[in-house]
């Protein structure tokens, strides 16, 4: 009330006596409400170490603002030696309380490359949360970022190898557009050979074939055997098989037959049915 004048004359000396009893009794708010006037110089001459120590106290018993300005304290070298990694932890408690003013300045230290080399998990977290909610250049930074920790995760270089992970991180790469993960995403799932992850190939092919890479038309066509695949995309791969057989390519002739006959009731496999689809002029 003496702070804001509420009641009674505005009185900011008085303020920090009455905040100064509560903080002696342990009440975070009253420590970090302290830690706020030394640190601004209002009802006490301007005194950092000390608001460090107010804010110190309150962040020890989960106030998320103090932890915030701790934080900053921490990063800066105000009132304290400065500690990037004492920064970023008290800031990433602050955040996952939805301080945004923490998340903020995280996904600054992101940007920068700070976080990166202290956690990070933590790194690729801030970036993917501000790349969902639209940062344009925090999604392209995570992009990139996923993609490299994907390949540490595959080669084990710095972490231990973890190929399910990797590939879990080639995957949020790829859907942000960073453009060396599908190649990386291929290389895995083709690498363990299960007939489960053929789908997901296709995909990835089918893509690329979109994209203007012609070349990769004979994986779509060896790859149309999978019932899923087929189940998934009937539609594009007659006319992609049609379009292939009609240029003489044998597999994609073998593989039209091959679908043709098993639709036929009482057809022999050595009775072919091909009819041969003209190019367009």
């Amino acid at each position: 009330m003496y702070q804001k004048g509420w009641g009674v004359v505005k009185n900011e000396k008085e303020a920090v006596k009455c905040y100064k009893a509560a903080a002696d009794q342990g009440y975070a708010g009253a420590q970090y409400n302290v830690g706020c006037m030394y640190l601004n110089g209002r009802g006490v001459d301007k005194d950092l170490e000390k608001a460090f120590q107010y804010y110190k106290a309150a962040a020890a018993q989960g106030h998320a603002g103090a932890q915030h300005n701790l934080g900053c304290m921490y990063q800066h070298g105000l009132g304290v030696i400065r500690d990037i990694v004492k920064a970023v932890d008290c800031l990433k408690k602050a955040s996952e309380k939805e301080i945004k003013p923490a998340f903020d300045q995280l996904l600054r230290m992101c940007l920068e490359g700070t976080v990166k080399e202290i956690d990070p998990i933590l790194n690729l977290d801030i970036l993917e949360k501000a790349a969902n909610l639209g940062n344009a250049v925090a999604k392209a930074k995570f992009a990139e970022e996923a993609y490299a920790y994907g390949y540490n995760l595959q080669m084990g270089k710095g972490v231990a190898q973890d190929l399910a992970q990797a590939r879990r991180y080639y995957e949020k790469s790829d859907d942000h557009g960073y453009h060396l993960a599908p190649a990386a995403l291929l290389f895995l799932l083709e690498a363990e050979k299960n007939v489960k992850n053929e789908p997901a190939i296709y995909r990835l092919y089918k893509r690329s074939f979109n994209q203007g890479y012609p070349g990769v038309f004979s994986k779509l066509i060896e790859l149309s055997s999978n019932e899923l695949v087929k189940k998934e995309d009937a539609v594009f791969l007659s006319c992609l098989l049609n379009h292939y057989a009609g240029l003489g390519y044998l597999p994609a002739i073998h593989k039209l037959n091959e679908m043709m006959l098993s639709s036929r009731s009482g057809a022999s496999v050595t009775d072919p049915i091909f009819i041969k689809i003209e190019e367009e002029v």
